[in-house]
């Protein structure tokens, strides 16, 4: 009779672009070389992958070049002395470079001749994982076609492995409860072997050991470091900070704190929708909501369900002016009680909360400063604020109004 490791298949973890997008110098990436290291077999990665991680990183430094070179141009038309020349740019050094920077971190699969064609195909008549941009847009998704081929195929040709396909995109691969045609046809025959997971989180639950063996007091201590709040901070305002295009999209939930001038004490707060942070707030722990804890290799690795109260200059929906707000933001987190150079990860959020009264009474001084006059600050002078009006203005086609500067 066979024994319980010869009957089950040797997984092999298989991830999209996604995954691996902010980089290779993250936990996700350090995790990776645990898990790879630590039990399971293998974590790869489409050669069409690899070459889209690549080309993130090769591609600014292309654009970064070309504008360099055309400023250098022009200083040189400028100059009556000769100036040096940029040095040839070497883009495959630089695509050579980040390729094995992934390669370090994963392994590679080749995608197959067959495979390339057949993505094209189906891109031809959009068919999933292809679609259009819109009704009546350019047809897109040969490559996510390409990468998800290259993962059905590896399947198919190695029958003793259990594959797991990671990938956030579930608008276009779904959320493996279900696949539509022709993407349910290509998994024919391989539905008790592959698997979709969507998220870092379910590849944490599925390879790591629980473990109750944490010390949460340590654990609060690493959320409450300066690093760990720095990163909260620079999440925050990254994911809720104004958007780049203008001053279009989701708004966030906050509140906005009256205080007696002289006494600086709080008088009532009043509820505010926000655009979005002008620059990125200060933090502070409030609570820890949930942990549950992992051992991988030597270390613990904890993911935390936490709420911080964040406060800082935000402009309003309503009145388009810089104030000091206050919010509580609720979010899932990657840390490490055990290991020293592990950095805190944001895996995702909820929206923001309000700030009650007596929450704001008890916030930490440097947070609460923050909630109170921060808007009054010299740096949110009249000029911007009025920069920010005129561009909101050019956006949204209305007449520009003059208006009151509240500082």
């Amino acid at each position: 009779m066979r024994s319980t490791e010869e009957m089950e298949p040797s997984p092999l973890i298989i991830l999209d672009t996604n995954i691996l997008w902010k980089g290779t110098e993250t936990v996700t990436a350090d995790l990776l070389k645990v898990i790879r290291t630590s039990g399971v077999d293998q974590v790869a990665v489409p050669w069409v992958v690899l070459e889209e991680l690549t080309a993130q990183r090769a591609q600014p430094h292309r654009e970064k070049y070309e504008k360099a070179e055309q400023v250098l141009q022009s200083l040189k038309a400028d100059t009556p002395w000769p100036i040096p020349a940029l040095p040839p740019m070497d883009l495959a050094r630089i695509q050579d470079h980040w390729r094995q920077k992934y390669l370090d971190v994963v392994n590679v699969i080749p995608t197959s001749e067959a495979v390339l064609k057949k993505a094209l195909v189906r891109e031809a008549n959009v068919l999933p994982p292809c679609k259009r941009m819109d009704d009546n847009g350019q047809k897109i998704g040969g490559r996510d076609a390409a990468i998800w081929l290259t993962a059905v195929e590896y399947a198919r040709e190695h029958p003793d492995e259990m594959v797991y396909f990671v990938s956030e995109n579930t608008k276009d691969f779904g959320d493996g409860t279900a696949f539509p045609y022709p993407m349910n046809m290509d998994l024919a025959g391989l539905e008790d072997r592959f698997v979709l997971l969507t998220n870092w989180y379910e590849v944490m639950e599925k390879f790591t050991q629980r473990t109750d063996d944490v010390d949460k007091d340590a654990v609060r201590s690493v959320l409450s470091d300066p690093e760990s709040l720095g990163a909260i901070e620079a999440e925050a305002g990254r994911r809720l900070g104004l958007p780049q295009s203008g001053f279009h999209g989701p708004t966030f939930e906050g509140t906005m704190g009256f205080f007696v001038e002289d006494e600086g004490t709080l008088v009532t707060t009043e509820p505010v929708r926000a655009l979005g942070w002008v620059e990125a707030p200060t933090a502070a722990l409030n609570r820890v909501i949930e942990l549950k804890a992992y051992r991988i290799g030597e270390h613990v690795w904890c993911m935390a369900t936490v709420q911080w109260a964040l406060g800082g200059p935000a402009l309003l929906h309503d009145t388009f002016q810089a104030k000091g707000v206050g919010c509580l933001w609720e979010t899932r987190v990657l840390v490490s009680p055990t290991n020293a150079d592990a950095q805190l990860t944001v895996l995702r959020s909820q929206g923001t909360q309000a700030l009650d009264i007596d929450l704001v009474s008890t916030l930490t001084p440097a947070l609460a400063a923050r909630v109170d006059f921060i808007a009054t600050e010299p740096r949110w002078s009249r000029l911007r604020e009025r920069k920010m009006l005129e561009t909101l203005r050019r956006q949204r086609r209305e007449p520009f109004i003059e208006r009151k500067s509240p500082f």
